[in-house]
């Protein structure tokens, strides 16, 4: 059994839970765990660990109960699933994520310049209510739609560029789907520095699979990270 560190709303009606992990300082950006908290089993992706004082964060969706308290046990399962690698020598990583994914490209964020897989640039498809708060970037990206200035305020706070599709048209977001935006951020970029890039798309299974054949033959190099749905 485990037990509960951590406890805390997020701004979406969901809950950022901390978990002891005897483990924690092996965990990387992009495994996943299967948690068990009474009748409720869900698969999450890890979003943050700390090694010195042995707890793994979560995000947990939003859920009819109330976040569970200080203490409380639970099961969780794992790790699970692919880690991120660094990219080739001589290209850019960049991180494609829906929210099944977004703890994972957030874990690659903080954790990522340990193992050379802190991303150079994020594109986030979120849908409804965004799980973190988003605000105007502050860096300057060629190559996006007009008015796609929105950003994700801890990855900015991490010092990597980050923009949003959201099919509601949220301020400063692409008012679309991650395909659209993909579609038209490649098409505006010059061949050689498509080339560069390395591109990991991260999320469900059918939001990995239509990217990556959206990028077959238009990057550098690609690749696919399958995160169970919660």
């Amino acid at each position: 059994m485990s037990r509960i560190v951590g406890s805390s709303r997020l701004p979406d009606g969901g809950h950022l839970l901390q978990i002891h992990h005897d483990a924690a300082g092996e965990v990387r950006p992009g495994h996943w765990f299967r948690l068990r908290l009474g009748d409720r089993d869900v698969a999450l992706a890890v979003l943050d660990a700390s090694c010195h004082e042995g707890w793994l964060g979560f995000r947990v969706p939003k859920a009819a109960e109330p976040p569970p308290a200080y203490g409380t046990t639970c099961d969780l399962d794992g790790p699970f699933g692919d880690t991120l690698t660094p990219a080739s020598a001589g290209r850019d990583m960049v991180l494609v994520t829906d929210a099944q994914g977004l703890s994972a490209a957030l874990f690659a964020a903080t954790a990522g310049a340990e193992n050379d897989t802190a991303p150079r640039l994020v594109l986030a498809e979120l849908r409804a209510t965004p799980p973190v708060r988003l605000r105007p970037s502050r860096f300057m990206l060629p190559g996006l739609p007009p008015g796609t200035i929105a950003g994700v305020s801890p990855l900015e706070d991490a010092g990597i560029p980050s923009r949003v599709a959201h099919p509601d048209g949220l301020p400063g977001c692409h008012d679309g789907n991650m395909a659209e935006l993909l579609r038209h951020w490649i098409k505006h970029q010059r061949a050689a520095q498509r080339w560069r890039y390395a591109v990991t798309v991260i999320g469900a299974d059918r939001f990995v699979s239509e990217l990556e054949t959206l990028l077959a033959g238009r990057v550098g190099e690609h690749r696919g990270m399958v995160i169970p749905p919660g």
